[in-house]
C-alpha cells in the first residue's frame, strides 16, 4: 500500500507546480493635482481661534487641514493613481475688510464695504457671483477690501480651494459649497475652483459646523471630485427597497437622508464611468507623472 501511494502524492505535487501564474494587476500610471488652499477671513483674524462674530471663515486652521487631508486620502478613489499634493505650510491667509462684522448697534447687515455696489452688505449673506467678481484672482482694494492679492492658480492641474464664511448661490439660496466654472480647457468647460462654506450660515455669532462638512455631507470631497474634477452631477435617489445610494455624487438632500436614515452610512463611492471621465480629463491636461 505504501509503495502505491507515494507516486500518487508525487503526481499531485508535480501537477501543482505546473499551474499557470496568477495574472498581475497593472498598476495605474500616476497622476498629480496640486492644491492651493485659501482661508478668507477678516483683517487680523486668528486662524487658530477665529472671531466668534465674523463674516469670514470660522473653521480653524486645524480643521481646514483635516478636511484637505481627507481629500488627499480619497484621491485614489476619484482616479486610481491620483495624488492631491499640498503642504499645510502653504495655507494662504486672504484678508478682506468686507468680512468684518460691525458692532450689533449698527445692525447685522453692515460691514466696512456697505454703501458700495453691494448695498447694505451682509458679510454672511453675500452671493457667490460677488465673490467671483471681487475676490477671486483680485489684488488689494476692490469691493471686497482685499488686503493682498489673491494669486489664483489658473492651471488645469491645480485646484484652488477657498474656505469661507457664507456665500449663497446666484439665486440667493443657501449652499454648503460650490465650484466655479467658466474656462475652456481641453475643449470643454471645466470649473477651476471650489468654495466651502463654514456652515455657520447667516448668523454671525454661530459656530462653524466642522463635523457636518467632514462626516455627514463630506462637502470637500463632493465638490472636488464630483464637480471640479468630474464636472457632472449624478442625482441618485434611494430605491423603493430603501437601499441607500453609495455614490458620492448625489444631491445634498439625499446625502443627509442617507446619513440620518440608513444607519449613519456615508456615501463614498465613485462610479467607474466617472473615474474614467476624470482620468481622461486630467490626462488631456497633461497632469500625469509624479512618484
Amino acid at each position: 500500500m505504501i509503495v502505491r501511494v507515494v507516486p500518487v502524492i508525487l503526481l499531485v505535487i508535480l501537477s501543482g507546480c505546473d499551474r499557470p501564474p496568477e495574472p498581475k494587476t497593472k498598476k495605474p500610471s500616476p497622476i498629480t493635482v496640486n492644491l492651493r488652499v485659501v482661508m478668507l477671513v477678516e483683517p487680523g483674524a486668528d486662524l487658530d481661534n477665529p472671531p466668534s462674530r465674523t463674516g469670514g471663515c470660522k473653521l480653524t486652521r486645524t480643521q481646514v487641514i483635516a478636511l484637505v487631508d481627507d481629500l488627499k486620502v480619497y484621491a485614489n478613489n476619484a482616479i486610481p493613481g491620483l495624488r492631491f499634493v499640498w503642504n499645510p505650510a502653504d495655507l494662504v491667509r486672504l484678508e478682506a475688510s468686507c468680512m468684518a462684522v460691525q458692532p450689533p448697534i449698527l445692525g447685522p447687515c453692515v460691514s466696512p464695504c456697505s454703501g458700495t455696489a453691494l448695498p447694505a452688505n451682509c458679510p454672511r449673506s453675500a452671493r457667490i457671483d460677488w465673490f467671483s467678481e471681487h475676490v477671486l484672482n483680485q489684488c488689494p482694494g476692490t469691493e471686497a477690501g482685499l488686503q493682498q492679492c489673491d494669486d489664483w492658480e489658473i492651471d488645469p492641474c491645480t485646484l484652488n480651494i477657498y474656505f469661507v464664511g457664507n456665500f449663497k448661490n446666484a439665486s440667493g439660496s443657501a449652499i454648503n459649497g460650490t465650484t466655479g466654472h467658466g474656462s475652456v480647457l481641453g475643449g470643454s468647460v471645466r470649473p477651476l475652483y471650489v468654495v466651502i462654506n463654514d456652515r455657520a450660515f447667516e448668523d454671525p455669532a454661530a459656530p462653524a459646523v466642522f463635523s457636518d462638512i467632514k462626516d455627514v455631507d463630506r462637502t470637500v470631497l463632493h465638490e472636488a471630485v464630483c464637480h471640479w474634477l468630474g464636472n457632472v452631477m449624478t442625482h441618485v435617489e434611494p430605491s423603493p427597497g430603501n437601499q441607500w445610494p453609495r455614490d458620492l455624487c448625489i444631491s445634498g438632500l439625499t446625502f443627509c437622508e442617507c446619513f440620518d436614515v440608513y444607519n449613519q452610512i456615508k456615501p463614498t463611492e465613485i462610479t467607474r464611468a466617472l473615474q474614467g471621465e476624470n482620468r481622461a480629463y486630467l490626462d488631456l491636461q497633461g497632469c500625469g507623472g509624479g512618484p
